[in-house]
């Protein structure tokens, strides 16, 4: 049995077109016209949806060893429901694939909203720099 392909994150565009983790850069899509974000588990095969008029991020949590072995422990999606940076997140478990939902807020959270391409209505420009 080989070993299953690992799908992550899946984001649905307004024109029909889907772009997949294993087909590009997250960094390289286009942002403003993504429907639905979508993370896919690679072993349970579970899926998490986020759907909306949002601008979208998704990030993962790795670690790296002394010895040069990394992975992932966990995979996260997210959308910014508002102009404050209020956002929906889930955080997926990379082992058991259990999830955690939650409210949060981007710039709380530490986010660099630059790199993510999140703009913020009223936000001063250090704020959309973290």
């Amino acid at each position: 049995m080989g070993k299953q392909k690992e799908i992550g994150w899946i984001a649905h565009f307004r024109d029909g077109t889907t772009i997949t983790e294993a087909e590009a850069e997250w960094d390289d899509i286009p942002k403003e016209n993504i429907t639905s974000l979508q993370l896919k588990h690679p072993r349970t095969s579970r899926t998490f949806t986020i759907s909306g008029n949002y601008q979208y991020f998704q990030y993962k949590r790795a670690i790296a060893t002394s010895d040069g072995r990394k992975g992932i422990l966990s995979r996260t999606i997210g959308a910014v429901v508002n102009g404050n940076g209020d956002c929906i997140v889930i955080e997926v478990n990379e082992l058991s694939g259990n999830a955690v939902v939650s409210y949060d807020n981007v710039v709380r959270m530490g986010l660099n909203l630059k790199l993510f391409g999140i703009k913020l209505e009223g936000a001063k420009k250090d704020d959309t720099d973290t």
